[in-house]
């Protein structure tokens, strides 16, 4: 199941604070069409596990990485940095009241994405979710997915 932007760590990784990479590229198959490649290493004072700082940021990136003219087939985001909670050294000027505030929003989204599913809720940066990934040529996933092992049947 792919991971919603507002949470953009799997649940498997608790306490884990994070930094965002953002890449695009076009076509490189159309030899005609215009083409470039570019990436934007998000720096953040620290790493963070707040939903609303990193898709902030990966906004702010993609509004430096999309230039107009050019077909954009790929786009993604990476998570860098990753960093567990309790070994993080925080800076000596970071707000802990502004951190304290993030965590508990940050647990409010998570407890309403539990409860109701993940996409119950969106910031308004993300749109109305209706714009898909195209899956008509995706690999098989039989190395994660019981259900898409091949059978064989012996006679």
């Amino acid at each position: 199941m792919p991971h919603s932007p507002v949470s953009p760590l799997p649940n498997s990784w608790p306490n884990t604070r994070v930094s965002p990479a953002v890449f695009a590229m076009t076509n490189r198959f159309k030899e005609n069409a215009p083409q470039t490649w570019a990436s934007v290493y998000v720096t953040l004072p620290d790493p963070t596990a707040d939903h609303r700082t990193i898709v902030l940021a990966v906004v702010e990136a993609c509004r430096k990485l999309f230039r107009g003219g050019y077909g954009y087939k790929k786009a993604g985001v990476l998570i860098t940095r990753l960093v567990q909670e309790e070994g993080h050294t925080r800076s000596l000027f970071e707000d802990t009241a502004a951190v304290e505030r993030e965590a508990r929003l940050s647990g409010a989204i998570d407890a309403i994405h539990q409860l109701y599913g993940r996409g119950a809720l969106l910031l308004g940066v993300q749109g109305d979710g209706q714009i898909k990934m195209a899956r008509e040529h995706c690999s098989p996933h039989y190395t994660t997915r019981w259900e898409e092992i091949p059978g064989v049947v012996v006679r």
